[in-house]
């Protein structure tokens, strides 16, 4: 956090903004303020974990097996019913804190 803190000073001093990190007043603005930069935690604990995909949804059902379908036909593979289409969920957006620019 404190390399965040003082790469954003250059920022602050260059456009005459007032800049609090965390709490903490590291610029006050003079006169001519243009306006305030903060810097605060968002999130204090870790996301929640996304829920179970609905495999036996008719809608994820005919998505599978479209899927099936299309790799089938267009790799001319010919056990089709032996092939299993997963869920998967990208794994972004799990750290426990993120840095928002107010």
């Amino acid at each position: 956090m404190a390399l965040d803190m003082e790469l954003l000073i250059p920022l602050a001093r260059k456009f005459y903004l007032t800049y609090t990190a965390f709490g903490e007043t590291i610029i006050k603005g003079n006169s001519p303020s243009t306006g305030n930069l903060t810097l605060q935690m968002t999130i204090h604990s870790g996301l929640e974990p996304s829920s179970i995909a609905p495999v036996g949804n008719p809608a994820y059902v005919f998505l599978s097996g479209t899927i099936k379908a299309t790799y089938s036909s267009h790799c001319g593979f010919k056990a089709a019913d032996t092939m299993i289409v997963a869920p998967g969920v990208m794994t972004g957006n799990t750290g426990k804190s993120r840095l928002t620019f107010i």
